[in-house]
């Protein structure tokens, strides 16, 4: 079974969130300039002083609550920022980006009904906002609902054309729906719109290794690594690949890295599984079964690698067992071969 996650939700708020546009005309302060110069160089905790100073003399500068909340973000403290996101909201609340905003950390969170609700809201306020209709489709596509990632990352598409993003959630709606080429249509049209956009490579390069252009599909997903070197689903993507041409070392490496980079699927210890059974480590492979499936109970592929080595291990009764698992949990060794 090699499952790759296509994405992660992003981890930073864009620069947008710190100019969306305002019912309420920002003011710009000194303190606020040096706050952006402060973000911009990276230095959040700092950047915070100005801030919180600006708040103090202007409890309505938006522009400083927009930038405070991307420190925050920045910095880890999700509470903090999303409190200054519906600050925000309180008080520009006809302005569509503001729920956009609050809804992209809410997709961090992973709270999709409340990342929905909010980009309800902000469609509502303004239905041609198509940026709200890409990020719809982020969620959709986390919420495994495939099916509505088409259609609104399609309608973010027919309003801006040029909107890389959304072919992205696109490709990977169409990955979901084992739909390969046309991820690889969509994945190619973002690489037109953005050469520098590791998703789109990644999509890419998973598409193709679904349609056994392996070599092609391992290039794509080492793009992508390459502009992102601490993207997780695309070493899974890769190691998925070097599995099927038989570079098992690889993909144990490419494995390794995705779960230090934060991969917490159970395919990612399944496939490192598998790849360790393949160069002789069955007693390594068992502890990477049992963490697969103490992620996932119901997981056949782990229960399957699993039997595998335990017969590597010689201990075939409880191999048999474990492979009759598998079977009652309908997986298909063939996924394996």
């Amino acid at each position: 079974m090699f499952e790759s996650r296509f994405r992660v939700p992003a981890v930073v708020l864009s620069c947008a969130l710190a100019f969306s546009a305002c019912t309420h005309r920002p003011i710009r302060t000194d303190a606020d300039d040096e706050a952006y110069k402060l973000i911009q160089n990276k230095s959040y905790k700092n950047a915070l002083e100005f801030l919180n100073l600006a708040i103090a003399s202007n409890p309505e500068d938006l522009r400083a609550y927009s930038e405070r909340a991307m420190a925050y973000n920045y910095l880890g403290d999700h509470d903090k920022q999303m409190a200054d996101l519906t600050k925000l909201i309180e008080l520009d609340g006809n302005n569509a980006s503001r729920y956009k905003d609050r809804a992209t950390a809410y997709l961090w969170a992973q709270d999709y009904a409340k990342a929905y609700a909010d980009l309800d809201k902000a469609i509502s306020l303004d239905p041609k906002l198509s940026s709200a209709y890409t990020l719809r489709a982020n969620v959709d596509n986390w919420s495994q609902k495939p099916e509505d990632a088409i259609k609104d990352a399609s309608k973010a598409i027919d309003l801006n054309p040029k909107d890389g993003e959304a072919y992205c959630n696109r490709a990977e709606a169409h990955l979901i729906l084992q739909q390969p080429q046309d991820a690889v249509s969509d994945s190619n049209t973002a690489i037109q719109l953005d050469a520098q956009n590791p998703i789109a490579y990644n999509t890419l390069g998973t598409a193709q290794i679904s349609l056994q252009a392996y070599r092609d599909g391992i290039l794509n997903c080492g793009k992508a690594i390459d502009l992102n070197p601490g993207y997780a689903a695309a070493y899974q993507g890769r190691a998925a690949g070097f599995l099927k041409v038989g570079q098992s070392r690889e993909a144990i490496g490419d494995c390794s890295r995705a779960i230090q980079f934060g991969a917490k699927e159970p395919s990612v210890y399944v496939n490192r599984a598998l790849a360790l059974v393949r160069v002789g480590h069955p007693e390594l492979a068992l502890k990477d079964c049992t963490s697969a499936l103490a992620l996932n109970a119901k997981s056949g592929a782990a229960h399957y690698v699993q039997s595998m080595a335990l017969d590597k291990l010689g201990q075939h009764a409880k191999a048999k067992a474990e492979k009759a698992q598998a079977a009652e949990l309908h997986f298909d060794p063939s996924n394996l071969l």
